[in-house]
């Protein structure tokens, strides 16, 4: 968030509710801050090999525990593993996916992830990336400089469809955002 805030730049946090109960005063200060935070269920877990009653849970149950720590609600869905179906697509949510994946939490080289996101950057994109890994958080401080030199602007979901004048239906699946 510090890096963000330095150069002027927003993005969505998607929380897991175990990281919300573990560390629940990160996430007041992130909402506090201004941040977008946005629902990634409550434990992570693959929503299409779950009944409707339990992916409903998972989802309606981390928005109430995100709703009881800042007052607001959850505004996008990220499904765990970008699993989703015609049932979840359906839901309140947009379904917020992404078409830049430099695999993070695989790789953990921040040369490597910094050089991912620059060789696919694009008007539009949506990153997905990990702010639990410190390899991360050194290839978005390299990232965000050199993005804003190449005129991209780094912003949150809403930032995005604002600048793209963007309004989504409730059963999208949103991969990148370009008018």
């Amino acid at each position: 968030a510090n890096i963000l805030e330095e150069y002027n730049a927003s993005a969505t946090f998607f929380e897991v509710g175990y990281n919300i109960k573990a560390h629940p005063e990160i996430t007041k200060e992130l909402s506090e801050r201004g941040f977008e935070i946005a629902n990634h269920t409550t434990d992570h877990s693959k929503l299409t090999k779950l009944t409707e009653v339990k992916y409903l849970s998972k989802i309606n149950d981390n928005n109430a525990l995100f709703k009881e720590h800042t007052g607001k609600d959850m505004p996008y869905l990220r499904p765990p593993y970008g699993s989703y179906n015609d049932h979840i697509k359906g839901l309140e949510y947009n379904i917020i996916l992404w078409n830049i994946d430099p695999k993070d939490w695989l790789t953990r080289d921040s040369k490597k992830i910094y050089n991912s996101v620059l060789n696919n950057a694009c008007d539009g994109c949506i990153v997905l990336m990990h702010d639990i890994y410190p390899e991360t958080i050194e290839a978005v401080k390299m990232l965000i400089p050199t993005l804003n030199e190449m005129n991209y602007e780094v912003v949150s979901i809403s930032n995005l469809m604002k600048i793209k004048n963007y309004n989504p239906n409730n059963n999208e699946a949103i991969s990148y955002i370009n008018n």
